[in-house]
């Protein structure tokens, strides 16, 4: 009797526990997220016998990064979520200080196979198979006798940085994997190979380059259309490169210069293909941006992206995939034709905090525009989504970061003349979304002014040796938010085509998570604003002049979970 008194209390309080954490006002509610505690990267995203499946990386003990362990979640729908048991323990001699990062791959014969970071003293890399294969959930995973399958880093490698499997691709009769790498201090992906994986051969280096750090966690490498891409995680944020594979080589071969996948928080992000739909799907994690540790959890998956290449703009595209509608509270508010005046915002009778917002601008618009959300009742605390059409003049200020072209100038040319010349060699060039000029007089050593061509918008820093410029962008801006953790503004850039009249936005709200979608997936920020939970309002707002706003829809967002806590699945 005493023992059932004693797992009845220990059963309520584990339900108390679980029920403030769910009701954390903070708390996202349709992104994938453990029950509690920390979570980061997302591992092994895999469709097998009619059910999404991801994995992440997931510390079931605090609620701050530790020893990983395997979460994992379901979906039948690729909208609506249901946690399962952990898959993965550290549990081995060579995995004892976690099991990292990795990828499932569908092997000709069907089974699936994890490939993961295996960390003990030092990153080797392992697998796991599936115990029943006919068990449609994958609850329960078996490691074999003959891990760790790679042991050492490559040539001039480091044990401690080598990590990040990716999904295997078959090339020639021989399946391939990358792993993140340094190598002779800087980040690569180093190529590895087999035909049965279990002996494995290192095939070189597929690439590498010293614009990017010293170490590129979490690669992934995949075809869209005809061209490749090659995915990065480095100096903090993801970023794609598109190119060509050169299989006699066994090298890729960019075609254009990195840029990032999201210019807000996004990080260590992993992709799978989806055999149902025949389309590329990427998943994020997103951070806190404050100290989450006395809520009991950290950090969330951002919403499955689907992926493709604009061959107009020669970029990668990456939009929420169609079934997040799924979600969506219907009927909607819905409205056309609004015109939004300076001195007026547009406030559509809709509030929330979990809201699908999708607007189409006509263009051109006189000065900035955009969305206001989290909007307080008194209108004193709001989160701005602002669009500049036309490129920012910024005097005296220095953009730090992300240059993939610097050229310096004769001494003899003034100083106007080199500011035109970097703003206009910015503007032709497709890569480039912001420029810095550097006068002569930095106290660098620099002897002639210098022109930094950047594929970011870096953050902004007052500089009297600096001038710099942005191209048309969209801005979070966080300044007036209320929020307890970051303020800065993130903004990326958008690519416009000479014939497009109109701008989308497509904004997500899911508590403290934002999520803005850019003129049809071209740019993306993901945000981080904690705000108070009564910050529900929504406005439109035109910075100069009447703004014409196409459409306006907004739809409120219904839970992801099908239960908060694992039962088994009927």
């Amino acid at each position: 009797m005493l023992c059932s008194q004693a797992t009845f209390i220990l059963f309520n309080v584990l339900v108390a526990i679980a029920f403030k954490i769910q009701s954390d006002p903070q708390r996202p509610q349709y992104h994938v997220m453990p029950p509690s505690d920390w979570m980061n990267d997302p591992n092994g995203p895999v469709y097998y016998k009619g059910y999404y499946h991801l994995f992440f990386q997931y510390n079931p003990s605090a609620p701050t990064w530790g020893t990983m362990h395997w979460g994992h979640a379901v979906s039948k729908d690729f909208a609506h979520w249901q946690h399962l048991p952990i898959a993965l323990y550290p549990d081995q001699p060579y995995d004892k200080e976690g099991v990292w990062t990795g990828s499932i791959t569908t092997q000709k014969d069907g089974t699936p196979i994890i490939i993961y970071t295996a960390q003990s003293n030092v990153e080797k890399q392992a697998v796991a198979l599936p115990k029943n294969v006919s068990d449609p959930f994958l609850i329960d995973w078996i490691k074999p006798s003959y891990n760790p399958i790679i042991s050492s880093p490559p040539p001039n490698g480091n044990a401690g940085n080598f990590r990040d499997d990716t999904t295997a691709w078959e090339a020639n009769g021989v399946w391939n994997i990358l792993v993140g790498s340094e190598v002779s201090g800087i980040g690569a992906v180093a190529l590895y190979s087999t035909i049965d994986f279990m002996n494995w051969t290192y095939s070189g280096i597929f690439y590498t380059s010293d614009l990017y750090g010293n170490m590129w966690e979490c690669p992934d490498f995949f075809p869209i259309g005809d061209s490749y891409v090659l995915k990065i995680s480095a100096l903090g944020k993801d970023w794609w490169l598109i190119g060509d594979y050169d299989i006699p080589s066994k090298k890729f071969v960019p075609k254009s210069n990195a840029q990032l996948w999201d210019s807000g928080v996004y990080y260590a992000s992993k992709t799978f293909f989806d055999p149902v739909k025949k389309r590329q799907i990427i998943w994020g994690w997103i951070a806190e941006e404050d100290n989450g540790i006395p809520r009991g959890w950290q950090s969330v998956q951002g919403l499955p992206r689907e992926i493709s290449i604009d061959k107009d703009l020669n970029i990668v595209v990456a939009n929420p995939i169609e079934e997040i509608s799924l979600l969506r509270v219907n009927p909607g508010y819905s409205i056309q034709n609004v015109i939004v005046s300076p001195s007026k915002d547009f406030i559509p009778p809709i509030k929330g905090d979990q809201l699908e917002i999708l607007a189409v601008f006509k263009l051109p618009a006189q000065g900035r525009f955009g969305v206001n959300v989290k909007v307080s009742n008194d209108s004193t605390r709001y989160t701005t989504i602002a669009v500049e059409p036309e490129q920012q003049f910024l005097n005296n200020t220095d953009l730090t970061g992300g240059d993939y072209n610097d050229f310096y100038y004769n001494s003899s040319t003034t100083e106007q003349e080199n500011i035109e010349l970097c703003r206009s060699t910015c503007d032709a060039q497709s890569e480039c979304v912001s420029w810095t000029y550097v006068r002569l007089g930095d106290p660098g050593p620099m002897k002639t002014p210098r022109c930094s061509l950047k594929s970011v918008i870096p953050t902004s820093h007052p500089n009297n040796y600096c001038v710099s410029g942005v191209k048309g962008s969209v801005a979070v801006e966080r300044q007036h938010s209320g929020t307890d953790g970051n303020t800065a503004t993130q903004a990326g850039s958008i690519k416009m085509k000479s014939n497009e009249d109109t701008l989308t936005l497509h904004i997500f709200i899911d508590h403290s998570m934002i999520e803005v979608f850019a003129q049809q997936g071209r740019q993306r920020i993901t945000s981080r604003v904690y705000s108070q939970a009564t910050d529900v309002g929504v406005s439109f707002f035109s910075g100069s002049g009447d703004l014409t706003v196409n459409s306006i829809n907004v739809w409120q967002i219904n839970n992801a979970w099908v239960n908060d806590l694992w039962s088994p699945l009927k």
